[in-house]
């Protein structure tokens, strides 16, 4: 996408002319994947952090688009709004069952805290639904332009922040 252009993106109805960026962050209880894209769509900053220091760059990032008057987006991904979550494997036992549902559990409640925090202080957030596979290394590389080094939680955070492009 050109700078010089402005950017518009369709999103639940609304129309975003002043973007300011877009934060897209897959929720997880250690460490959270984030993306930040400029109002160019281009990546600005990635990391992994946890649920404080995401909602410390969010509520950063929100000060400085207000500053210009411009908007910032961000999406978290809502895995619990798939129709399964069901991650166990057929020989796994009850004990490894109970484990691992917890643990999904838990990120998702990080995601949904996220979401509170953001509509809390007014910034625009999104619950976005994956709805295509995960991005490898390679993958993200050729849609991004970027030679960065990722690990999946940021690919996957790159990918929500995509969504608003319906990428």
């Amino acid at each position: 996408m050109q700078k010089d252009k402005q950017m518009r993106l369709y999103v639940d109805k609304q129309i975003y002319v002043d973007l300011y960026g877009v934060i897209g962050v897959d929720p997880d209880v250690d460490k959270s994947g984030y993306c930040r894209l400029g109002g160019d769509m281009k990546i600005e900053e990635t990391g992994c952090f946890d649920m404080y220091d995401i909602c410390l760059k969010i509520r950063t990032e929100q000060a400085n688009a207000n500053a210009l008057d411009k908007t910032l987006v961000v999406v978290v991904e809502a895995g619990w709004q798939n129709q399964t979550n069901f991650h166990v494997g057929g020989r796994d036992n009850a004990w490894k069952a109970a484990k691992i549902g917890n643990h999904v559990g838990a990120n998702h409640e990080v995601g949904r805290q996220i979401i509170k925090f953001c509509k809390r202080i007014g910034v625009d957030v999104i619950e976005y639904v994956p709805k295509r596979s995960k991005m490898d290394a390679r993958e993200f590389r050729e849609v991004s332009g970027t030679t960065l080094r990722t690990n999946q939680e940021v690919r996957d955070a790159y990918r929500a922040a995509l969504s608003v492009i319906d990428f």
